[in-house]
């Protein structure tokens, strides 16, 4: 199970573009995390980073599983978890809440191809 079955993924909008988690989350049986790993309550995220034009083929960064994700990724590059660790366990969520396989390779992609930005921007904002 990638996230405990009682838990219920509400987020509030702070600013244009960032989100706050009302509850914590605690995700479990991700071989690339220490079980459980805690996302606080409170954590802010950007939600999963994809870009617009491939909303239409993959959704809206804060829907279905893209938004958990995000939240889990964003936190791992933010407490600076090993970066390929943090790419693979958001891909290993992914599978485990039934996303597509063409989805999670484009995501494992991006994420292995411009991530490293992202990762240095997140660890600066601490």
């Amino acid at each position: 199970m990638p996230f405990a079955s009682d838990q219920e993924f509400t987020i509030t909008q702070v600013s244009s573009s960032l989100w706050r988690l009302n509850v914590e989350l605690a995700c479990f049986d991700n071989p690339h995390l220490p079980d459980p790993f805690i996302i606080p309550v409170d954590f802010i995220c950007d939600g999963s980073s994809i870009p617009r034009p491939i909303w239409s083929l993959i959704g809206h960064p804060l829907w279905g599983a893209f938004g958990v994700c995000g939240f889990l990724h964003d936190r791992l590059y933010r407490i600076r978890y090993d970066r390929k660790k943090a790419d693979l366990a958001y891909v290993y969520e992914l599978e485990k809440l039934d996303t597509p396989a063409w989805q999670r390779a484009l995501c494992y992609w991006a994420l292995r191809t411009f991530g490293g930005f992202a990762y240095v921007g997140k660890a600066k904002a601490g």
